[in-house]
């Protein structure tokens, strides 16, 4: 299951900056998309199984599968249209981000330990970016669905949080040369993925070419 994974996350990580770095609408950025969205499903339902078998709770892979189903879901819902998916997302990111903060809580003012990997500031920041996403998706849900260039900004930045985490799993590894780990060149893709996350979300939604894009 272990090298199922690996190999899951080699695809997510190919498959993922092919389509960001494509040029969009193209059959590429398609195919690249799909291709990233099951590797995706695949990796982070790995990941929950390996996580379960490990005795703790498989919160990372369970985060990661609902950024990547609800990014392909909202390209796949027509506008101004909420399903099902839409409601148990929000459901499970709003339980998600409670526990992350919960479990900062304890060990910042009740001084528990928990088993995991996680810096402190780790189960605050995702706790951060799952209540932001809960947020988004219970607006999505009172306004009935998404339209023109924030329906394509949800998908573009869900997408982009579901490559990160992948990609942070990644780096975490410890196979990396001593020089890259010192130099803090090991960051350099988080920082470059980041930027082109914020330089496609300004360009749908503060130019014409999302205009474009979505009269298109």
């Amino acid at each position: 299951m272990l090298i199922f994974h690996i190999i899951a996350g080699a695809i997510v990580l190919l498959g993922g900056a092919t389509a960001l770095f494509a040029k969009k609408g193209l059959n590429l950025h398609k195919l690249s998309g799909n291709i990233f969205f099951i590797a995706m499903v695949i990796m982070s339902l790995s990941a929950t199984y390996l996580e379960f078998k490990l005795g703790d709770i498989p919160i990372m892979g369970i985060l990661s599968l609902y950024f990547a189903y609800t990014s392909w879901v909202t390209v796949k819902r027509q506008e101004k249209k909420v399903g099902k998916l839409e409601y148990s997302g929000f459901l499970i990111i709003t339980l998600i981000a409670i526990t992350f903060y919960r479990w900062g809580w304890e060990i910042v003012y009740n001084g528990q330990k928990l088993e995991g990997t996680l810096p402190i500031e780790g189960y605050f920041i995702f706790g951060t970016f799952a209540a932001i996403a809960a947020t988004l998706d219970l607006i999505l849900i009172i306004n009935g669905g998404v339209i023109g260039a924030h329906r394509i900004a949800r998908h573009l930045w869900r997408m982009c949080i579901a490559l990160l985490m992948a990609l942070l799993s990644f780096i975490s590894q410890d196979v990396f040369p001593e020089f890259i780990l010192t130099t803090g060149l090991i960051w350099s893709p988080v920082i470059l993925l980041l930027l082109t996350m914020l330089y496609w979300l300004c360009r749908v939604l503060f130019s014409s070419w999302g205009k474009i894009r979505v009269t298109s």
